[in-house]
């Protein structure tokens, strides 16, 4: 239901941004506990590969980027 995305600073490695991102998702779960009655999995994915996953995502992506460019 939720998903999070971030960015890698300069310099930050991939299992921090990680970890950051799943303690934000833990208390966004832990806020709003009515909402998520069953507990979601979490994990991360590189942006990339998300969008090549998803065809339909990845075309609206790219209808975006055209007309924001």
């Amino acid at each position: 239901m939720t998903e999070l995305f971030g960015r890698l600073a300069p310099g930050a490695d991939v299992e921090s941004a990680r970890a950051e991102l799943q303690a934000v998702h833990s208390a966004i779960v832990n806020a709003h506990p009515e909402t998520y009655a069953v507990r979601p999995t979490s994990g991360s994915t590189p942006s990339r590969c998300a969008i090549r996953s998803r065809r339909r995502a990845r075309t609206v992506l790219l209808v975006l980027l055209a007309a924001s460019g």
